[in-house]
């Protein structure tokens, strides 16, 4: 007879506004308060080294895959709580090359994990989609194209895992308001339309489908400085 074991993880979405800069007391804030909220978290905007430091700064008990496209730092890591998870692997995928005054590269990150409780491995898919291609801003020919082509290569990279046999949680600012995504390929973990940024959703928790990986509840954090709330996911996870 097959023995389940099953246990409840939370994992945080959080931008971490870096244009205009926060102070560093309010990255160091809003990095606490996020490693406060879950034990896996998918952060956005870390472009500056002293963000970078403030997640770092979390201890000796939180791992990070924070990787380099050249001499890049790539702007999307992703934190978890090591008495909780171990990592197996991770990597990078840029998915456009950036334009001056437009956009800079972008990037979807991910790392595979294995929950100690349960022995289940999933993968944390973490990204930031190019602003503005639904708002008719500046060069709004690229910056749509440009996101086509972002969730083109997502949607691919999920494709990947799933064929593997591993269960995906997906999240990041997709810089598009209250829309299905990834189409119904996956379960919306926080409400669509449900503000994120100012009246804006932009910011999403989904997961593929699975007996193994069940959301249990959801809630949006407003307790931050950046101008993006973070979005608090709880799930459970059963491993055999």
């Amino acid at each position: 007879m097959t023995v389940h074991h099953a246990t409840t993880f939370k994992t945080v979405t959080i931008n971490v506004k870096n244009n205009p800069l926060m102070p560093q007391a309010h990255v160091e804030h809003d990095v606490r308060e996020a490693s406060k909220q879950g034990s896996l978290i998918g952060w956005q905007e870390i472009g500056p080294e002293r963000y970078l430091k403030a997640i770092k700064a979390l201890g000796p008990d939180w791992g990070t895959y924070a990787p380099h496209d050249g001499g890049l730092q790539i702007p999307d890591p992703i934190s978890w709580n090591k008495k909780i998870w171990q990592k197996e692997d991770a990597g990078f995928e840029r998915t456009i090359h950036g334009k001056a005054k437009v956009t800079p590269n972008r990037y979807i990150t991910w790392v595979k994990l294995k929950n100690k409780a349960t022995g289940k491995e999933i993968v944390r898919v973490n990204t930031h989609l190019v602003s503005g291609a639904f708002s008719g801003k500046g060069d709004h020919a690229f910056r749509l194209a440009a996101w086509k082509t972002h969730m083109q290569k997502l949607d691919a990279l999920v494709d990947r895992f799933e064929k593997k046999g591993l269960d995906v949680i997906v999240g990041g600012d997709f810089n598009r308001d209250g829309f299905k995504v990834m189409g119904d390929r996956v379960k919306y973990d926080n409400p669509l339309g449900q503000p994120t940024h100012g009246r804006s959703h932009y910011d999403y928790l989904m997961h593929t489908r699975s007996r193994d990986l069940r959301r249990t509840g959801e809630h949006v954090d407003h307790h931050y400085f950046s101008d993006h709330d973070a979005v608090v996911g709880r799930y459970k996870l059963i491993g055999g």
